[in-house]
């Protein structure tokens, strides 16, 4: 990737599993998570993220049994609900530009749908002279 020599010692050589992700002919599985509020639309959320990785040019749609990219609930989040997509591409150098592209094609659907991405927001509380706590006017919080 830096045009750096990796050298492995035989010791490791012999006592390890040595993977090779680059090796011609060989797809690569990815996972790709999405966060959502609770408030949306799970269903909706799905098929926007199924739709953006099977219109993928990069994605190897032969991977997707009749073209239906299945789309997990993971996790009931702290404070959004975790979905998962596998995505397949043909080799390793296609999995980081397509799953970038597809962060982008999957934020871009989702705003369009009004699904919201779950974020920090950070209030911030001044103290006055007097010691009274006084907070900041609403939208004026700081996110994070």
């Amino acid at each position: 990737l830096n045009n750096a020599v990796e050298v492995v010692p035989n010791s490791v050589m012999n006592a390890a599993v040595i993977q090779n992700s680059d090796m011609g002919g060989c797809d690569v599985a990815t996972f790709l998570d999405f966060s959502i509020g609770y408030a949306s639309d799970i269903d909706l959320a799905k098929k926007c993220i199924a739709g953006a990785v099977l219109s993928h040019p990069l994605v190897d749609a032969g991977r997707y049994p009749e073209g239906r990219a299945e789309v997990l609930l993971r996790e009931l989040g702290e404070s959004g609900i975790q979905l998962r997509v596998t995505v397949w591409t043909r080799c390793m150098d296609d999995s980081f530009l397509c799953c970038s592209q597809l962060r982008q094609q999957v934020k871009e659907a989702f705003d369009k749908n009004d699904i919201e991405i779950p974020y920090r927001c950070l209030q911030i509380v001044k103290r006055t002279e007097s010691g009274e706590n006084e907070k900041e006017p609403h939208g004026s919080s700081l996110s994070i």
